[in-house]
């Protein structure tokens, strides 16, 4: 399968997901992908991201642990409006 229809059947299933997420090409694997999600609620990441990484579309991808990332986003204290900053303004773009 050519690596443009692969990148648009992963983009199609997340859209499809209604999961809050941005799907990247990855520049150092031209074979690879990037999902960034984000939630409010941790158990998200168990209960909703995980059985959707099992779907079909993702299942011929090498998983690469060393680049999975987990946590919290902090302020640095000069955001006026924290939260338009971290979940509102992303979701715009």
């Amino acid at each position: 399968m050519g690596q443009r229809r692969r990148f648009a059947q992963l983009a199609g299933a997340l859209e499809d997901s209604g999961l809050e997420g941005v799907l990247y090409e990855d520049a150092n694997d031209p074979r690879g992908v990037g999902l960034l999600t984000w939630n409010q609620c941790p158990d998200f990441f168990v209960d909703e991201l995980r059985p959707f990484l099992r779907h079909k579309a993702f299942h011929g991808l090498a998983f690469k642990p060393d680049y999975t990332m987990m946590g919290r986003t902090y302020s640095i204290g000069y955001e006026p409006n924290l939260e338009e900053w971290l979940l509102d303004r992303p979701r715009r773009w």
